[in-house]
């Protein structure tokens, strides 16, 4: 793994500062890893994938392609979501796993109402009475004098 780990960052074209800065380490920590001084923590084995798209399997085992593909990209995401702490993403993951064809062309057409909603023709609709100038509002709506303060004697 020490051997993929150098060729990864000189891929990548980066010093081992830059490298190790991306991951939290120090320089000397790359290199001692790179010289095989010192083996690769999974905290560390699990960010340098995060970190630069990389096939785990390739890393660990030096078999597949290097980077991770968009699907691999897409699980790893999907997990990250799933161990975090806001509940209600997580439920809408959980939601759209049970779609079936028939939730999603409901969906689609929620989508679809409210971006018309938003952007089309309803919306222009909604703000048609709205004036175009302050000399039009200031017509439909005239401006209210102050009325003088009383001040006691």
């Amino acid at each position: 793994m020490n051997e993929r780990i150098k060729e990864l960052r000189k891929v990548l074209g980066l010093t081992l500062d830059k490298f190790g800065g991306r991951l939290g380490v120090g320089k000397s920590a790359i290199s001692k890893i790179e010289r095989g001084e010192n083996g690769v923590t999974d905290q560390l084995f699990k960010s340098i994938c995060r970190e630069f798209n990389i096939n785990e399997t390739w890393l660990r085992e030096g078999t597949g392609e290097m980077f991770a593909s968009m699907e691999t990209e897409y699980h790893t995401m999907i997990d990250r979501v799933m161990k975090g702490e806001r509940e209600n993403v997580k439920n809408v993951f959980k939601t759209f796993v049970t779609f079936d064809e028939s939730d999603w062309d409901a969906l689609d057409r929620m989508i679809e109402k409210y971006s018309t909603i938003a952007f089309g023709e309803t919306a222009a609709a909604l703000f048609s009475d709205i004036p175009d100038t302050a000399e039009e509002l200031e017509k439909q709506f005239p401006p209210v004098e102050p009325t003088k303060k009383h001040t006691a004697v």
